[in-house]
């Protein structure tokens, strides 16, 4: 019996060490799963191979996490995270793969484009905004993940922001510039839900406010294949 007490005096101290270390660091085991989880995730969503980089535990709200990239590109780092079900048995898993994916994909080719055929005085400015999209949806009820995803990509638009005056002296040259963005966008297969161009305000002012209207092109992804010329330009200008 003095035996049983004296293993129980000794295991004791660890076993509480033990508990301790996977409330702060999450399971080793849990940590090994997730890992498979994750790249056969990635493999059923988006069908590509992925390099697990490391596996984590958040302390703050209880879930796991990766970040992993594509096999062969090492710069699109991504998250898959698995959640507890709150009022359910089991996990789910989120990603924020096609949010990153696209950020990349404007910054390092589009984001260039668009400053090669505006001066360089003229500031221009690319915005995607897609974590306020992901934020807002998070908040929304009954929404699986793909109809997320779906519902990410309905709601998506594409911003670029001239930071001067819609020249109307030199308008047919104006619209050549926008219609070559277009192209670009159009050439690439963006599938974005609406696509702005925005100039820093425009030269006709609004008797009843007072204030300077802003110039601007607002092009539906439905409408964006239908664009083809410098008129058609001018014909969405508001």
């Amino acid at each position: 019996m003095k035996k049983i007490i004296v293993w129980i005096v000794c295991l004791a101290p660890l076993l509480l060490i033990g508990v301790i270390y996977i409330g702060f660091n999450g399971a080793p085991w849990k940590l090994y799963a997730i890992q498979k989880d994750a790249a056969q995730y990635m493999q059923e969503q988006y069908g590509i191979e992925v390099v697990i980089m490391e596996a984590n535990y958040a302390f703050k709200d209880g879930h796991y996490y990766v970040l992993a990239h594509p096999t062969g590109n090492e710069e699109l780092v991504f998250r898959v995270n698995e959640y507890k079900n709150r009022n359910a048995d089991g996990y789910h898993i989120t990603d924020n793969y096609m949010r990153v994916f696209w950020t990349n994909k404007i910054e390092s080719e589009f984001e260039p484009l668009v400053k090669s055929i505006f001066s360089e005085r003229d500031g221009a400015l690319v915005s995607f905004p897609g974590d306020y999209l992901y934020e807002q949806l998070k908040d929304e009820k009954n929404e699986t993940d793909q109809q997320e995803k779906k519902t990410l990509v309905e709601r998506s638009r594409l911003d670029i922001f001239i930071r001067r005056d819609f020249a109307t002296s030199h308008a047919d040259e104006e619209y050549q510039k926008v219609l070559d963005v277009v192209d670009f966008i159009q050439d690439e297969q963006y599938t974005f839900a609406q696509i702005n161009v925005f100039f820093a305000q425009g030269e006709d002012t609004d008797s009843a406010e007072g204030k300077v209207r802003r110039t601007y092109f607002h092009i539906p992804l439905e409408k964006l294949q239908d664009i083809k010329t410098k008129e058609d330009i001018k014909a969405i200008q508001r």
